[in-house]
């Protein structure tokens, strides 16, 4: 993967986790699921560290979404868009 531009106002983990949403999403077309965020594989390759659970997966998209660097869509496993 590729590094992106370093983003004002993101912690490095959140850099991370939206240059592996975007990385993602346009080598497979869709963008991934937590799970998928979590093993932080792209074609069965480590693209970023793994992270230990869901639940921090789940923060920092929260954060991504507050920040304006993402939406989510509630109850959709792949409802996640970069803006």
């Amino acid at each position: 993967m590729e590094q992106s531009k370093q983003r004002i106002g993101l912690t490095p983990r959140q850099q991370q986790v939206l240059a592996f949403l975007v990385a993602y999403q346009k080598n497979s077309g869709v963008y991934p699921t937590v799970r998928e965020i979590c093993k932080g594989k792209i074609d069965g390759k480590q693209a970023m560290p793994k992270m230990a659970a869901q639940s921090n997966v789940h923060r920092i998209l929260n954060c991504l979404a507050r920040k304006g660097y993402i939406l989510k869509e509630i109850n959709s496993p792949r409802g996640i868009a970069v803006i």
